[in-house]
């Protein structure tokens, strides 16, 4: 046993006399500045043993519970901490060891019912040195993601402090560490919900409250693609296409109608915007570190089966313009022009058209034209107004082939006038206050005919 005083020996039994002892010991020796001295101790008298974590206890009401907090933690916080300020690996291990033996006791249980207690260990492992951490380390990340009782305080600290902290390492030995990390904190689960629109009745969640995500995926996804590269990017891609494929088979566009961020995007959709911004940038950054990897890799995004991913190889196309325009000429057909594509497709015309080369205008205006319309009357009209707002993002851009055919479709009065937002499939507008609509009744009707207006 580590050497303490008689009085301090003394505090040790007082404190394993029961939880209120324990608490006030822990209280004194928190504002030692020698704090750390009582480690190997407290250890040995079997403080941080499993069994030692508190229950949720039940209420009085039905329904109600109260969730203590295992004082022994705030402790070992306070020695991660000092663990990885000093950078002192024996003491970190110890503590890392701690973690291990109270993980592996939640996962035997099946859950991690104290909130309080997964909340305490994700914060000791963002503060540890994290030579001491192993990936298997990182598989207790579900479980305690898991609780019924919270799931944002959790995510929270794992956003906050362990991901960024572990991005911050190029070392090729912590790929596999992060890599995990990513895996675990950007799964989703599927919730009831009263819509139906998704696997019977559910809706996407991510497992961290969205807030936290998207703070995280913000700041730090093309981070992870800079690091993980192709595993990173998949993770998030692997989520979309569970999302999408399920619940936006009509169209992908309902459930993130920009993959830049835009104002007509969904402040509801958390799971839908999360998965988006994080593919989006962690491609992007793949691209900045290496091109070769990455470009065949959009290329091939360019044919997924997936409508959103397409749609993300697209602006990331776009946005790495100057690098992977290659693969434009290669990639341009009609199921490039997809409807589904259109936002991604329009703002690539609009943002590069001007830079073409005459082969690349000459190729977008044959697969314009090619696009087939020889089905019924109907789908011939749905095509050549679809030609339109295409041609709508390059007129006035260089190429009089272009404005011309734009001219000879404007003048086809079936097609009816060009939307006020060519650039989307559909457009969301609202307007209250005070006062009369700004709209009279025929300019409603006129709005109705035109397909701007749908009812």
């Amino acid at each position: 046993m580590t050497n303490l005083s008689a009085k301090n020996e003394a505090l040790l039994v007082l404190m394993a006399k029961d939880a209120e002892h324990a608490r006030r010991g822990f209280e004194l020796i928190l504002k030692r500045s020698d704090a750390d001295k009582y480690f190997d101790a407290l250890i040995e008298k079997g403080f941080f043993k499993p069994n030692q974590d508190p229950p949720v206890v039940e209420a009085e009401k039905k329904g109600q519970y109260y969730i203590p907090f295992w004082d022994a933690l705030g402790y070992l916080n306070r020695i991660a901490t000092l663990a990885g300020e000093r950078h002192d690996i024996h003491i970190a291990t110890k503590v890392i060891e701690i973690v291990q033996a109270i993980g592996r006791a939640q996962k035997s249980k099946g859950e991690a019912a104290n909130y309080r207690t997964s909340l305490a260990l994700a914060d000791i492992i963002g503060v540890l040195p994290l030579e001491v951490l192993s990936p298997e380390d990182m598989d207790f990340i579900p479980l305690w993601l898991r609780s019924r009782f919270d799931r944002t305080m959790v995510g929270r600290s794992l956003t906050l402090h362990l991901l960024p902290k572990l991005l911050l390492r190029e070392q090729p030995e912590y790929q596999v560490l992060t890599t995990r990390a990513v895996f675990h904190c950007m799964a989703l689960r599927w919730k009831s919900s009263a819509s139906g629109n998704a696997r019977k009745g559910e809706k996407a969640e991510t497992v961290i409250d969205d807030y936290w995500l998207l703070q995280f995926v913000d700041e730090h996804s093309q981070s992870v693609g800079k690091m993980l590269r192709k595993e990173g990017v998949e993770i998030f891609l692997d989520r979309l296409r569970e999302i999408f494929d399920v619940t936006y088979q009509t169209g992908s566009w309902l459930g993130r109608p920009a993959v830049e961020d835009h104002s007509q995007n969904h402040e509801w959709n958390g799971a839908e915007n999360c998965y988006v911004v994080g593919a989006r940038d962690s491609l992007q950054g793949w691209v900045d570190v290496d091109l070769a990897g990455a470009r065949e890799f959009v290329a091939r995004l360019i044919r997924d089966p997936s409508e959103i991913v397409r749609r993300i190889a697209i602006h990331t196309l776009n946005a790495r313009w100057d690098v992977l325009r290659g693969i434009y000429l290669i990639a341009l057909d009609s199921d490039f022009l997809r409807v589904g594509h259109l936002h991604e497709i329009f703002v690539l015309f609009q943002e590069r058209f001007s830079t073409f080369s005459k082969e690349e205008s000459d190729g977008t205006l044959a697969a314009i034209r090619s696009l087939p319309s020889k089905e019924s009357p109907e789908r011939e009209v749905a095509v050549r107004r679809y030609q339109k707002q295409l041609l709508s993002s390059i007129r006035g851009r260089g190429s009089p082939p272009a404005d011309s055919f734009f001219a000879e479709l404007d003048r086809d009065e079936k097609l009816g006038a060009l939307p006020a937002h060519p650039d989307f499939i559909s457009y969301m507008e609202v307007w209250s206050g005070f006062g009369s609509s700004p709209y009279s009744p025929s300019d409603l009707l006129g709005l109705l005919g035109s397909g701007e207006l749908v009812l």
